[in-house]
């Protein structure tokens, strides 16, 4: 093996490469298992450092004050990366970190680049734990004095690249790197240019293959490039995968200012296309609902109703539990409750009642809790029945739709801060009215805010985003 391998390794003020910045990198350059060099500096990164980086690692503000920023130890970075595979301990990481710092600064950088605790999970595979200490301890490596500092891990992961081209044949060692790099099929008619033009922020990608009017398929990610060049890495575990990437011919592209604005575009689109290779976020305007009732047959036991709708409003679903996309899934939900609690399958509609026989199959097999089984006496039937609407109502509870949690419309507005693209969503009963490049134009649309059709992706998505914290909000 003489390719050339650069073992990299950071410090950082915290682990997002977009908020965060390095304050220290190291680079040990290898041929082959032959070392060539070792370099490493301190980096200002011109904001605070937490009390807890500083801790772990020792390195303090004081320390990092008469030291260069990124931009001037940038090229001598690049030049030694330069032809060299970028490897490290949880490569994402680190490559995801200098990736950004490059940017910063107006640098491309690209490098192919190898996990070692991929390669360690691949080779060491009866062990549960890779961290580096993990395997700095079960691999007997020679301890380093600077440990949590760059050069000191760094050096680390080049004693455990020799180490295991002392315990592994060459064969396997380049079978397991070559399992790991994924085996890349870029389609043979997509132009490299096509791809080379895919940038690593946050958006959405069409595929086009033939008709170049109307994508195949439509995905989101954080990352469009890495995102696109996995769909072409991966072994296809499916005729259908393989099929789509055979099928690709051009591929576009729209950046978007943070996740929340990359999912609502791609439902849209996905909705306006229908892309033969997109099975979810399909527009479906009939859904089923659960509603409790009294059951018709059995007095004093609660039941459900399974319930069609066609675009319900919120006042219909707001008192029902779900929705679901087909009665087939409101049914599974209902044999889980069964599977789970003992529930009654004949009460929940399950199973039919025939003649005067109420109880249902699960019972002689210890599955019920017997609430179908009249012939009990009259005060251990009725705590049965408590027991079994009790429970019913609990379990359903965690399908209930979940009221509005503000009195009036909200924006949230989402900002990307590299370019500044700034996008508002304004949102009213779990519903998207619509998204805009500035208030103005929201403002404009606040009437229909109160006539809204139901989308349950949205309602998904739009749910999970609202009660996370990192989200801004604006109630109007």
């Amino acid at each position: 093996m003489d390719q050339k391998f650069a073992f990299v390794d950071i410090e950082t003020t915290g682990s997002n490469p977009v908020k965060n910045r390095v304050m220290e990198v190291a680079v040990v350059r290898v041929h082959g298992t032959k070392l060539v060099d070792r370099w490493s500096t301190l980096v200002n990164p011109g904001i605070p450092i937490p009390s807890f980086i500083r801790n772990f690692t020792g390195i303090s503000g004081d320390m990092l004050l008469d030291k260069p920023i990124f931009e001037e130890v940038a090229d001598e970075l690049l030049e030694r990366l330069d032809g060299y595979i970028f490897v490290a301990h949880n490569v994402r990481f680190d490559y995801g970190f200098l990736m950004n710092e490059f940017k910063r600064v107006g640098k491309r950088f690209r490098a192919r680049q190898l996990c070692t605790v991929k390669l360690s999970r691949k080779l060491y595979s009866d062990y549960r734990k890779h961290n580096l200490d993990a395997v700095m301890n079960r691999l007997e490596l020679e301890p380093v004095t600077d440990r949590h500092r760059a050069l000191g891990d760094a050096d680390l992961l080049y004693q455990f690249w020799k180490r295991i081209h002392d315990d592994f044949e060459i064969e396997d060692l380049n079978e397991a790197i070559s399992q790991q790099k994924g085996n890349v099929r870029i389609p043979s008619r997509l132009q490299q240019e096509e791809f080379e033009k895919l940038p690593e922020q946050t958006g959405v990608y069409f595929f086009y293959g033939e008709d170049e009017e109307r994508p195949i398929y439509i995905g989101k990610s954080k990352n469009i490039r890495g995102r696109v060049l996995n769909h072409f890495s991966q072994d296809y575990n499916s005729f259908r995968k393989s099929r789509m990437v055979r099928q690709i011919r051009k591929i576009d592209f729209v950046t978007k200012p943070g996740e929340l604005s990359a999912l609502l575009y791609e439902s849209d689109m996905v909705k306006e296309h229908l892309p033969i290779y997109n099975r979810r976020l399909r527009k479906q305007k009939i859904l089923y609902l659960l509603e409790l009732c009294s059951h018709d047959l059995m007095s004093g036991l609660l039941t459900v109703n399974i319930r069609k709708t066609i675009n319900p409003t919120y006042d219909e679903l707001v008192n029902a539990y779900g929705p679901f996309r087909g009665k087939a899934e409101a049914e599974s939900f209902l044999e889980s409750m069964v599977k789970e609690y003992k529930l009654c399958r004949k009460v929940l509609g399950l199973e039919n009642i025939t003649g005067k026989d109420t109880t249902c199959f699960n019972l002689g097999m210890d599955k019920c809790i017997g609430v179908c089984d009249q012939s009990l006496e009259e005060s251990l039937f009725e705590k049965l029945v408590d027991k079994h609407n009790t429970l019913l109502k609990t379990v359903l509870e965690r399908e209930q739709y979940e009221k509005w949690p503000f009195s009036t419309p909200i924006v949230v507005r989402e900002i990307c801060p590299d370019s500044g693209q700034v996008e508002l969503h304004l949102i009213n009963n779990w519903c998207l009215v619509g998204t805009y490049g500035n208030m103005d134009e929201l403002r404009e649309d606040l009437g229909k805010a109160e006539s809204l059709s139901f989308d349950l992706d949205k309602y998904k998505l739009l749910k999970s985003f609202i009660k996370r914290n990192d989200v801004e909000i604006i109630e109007l």
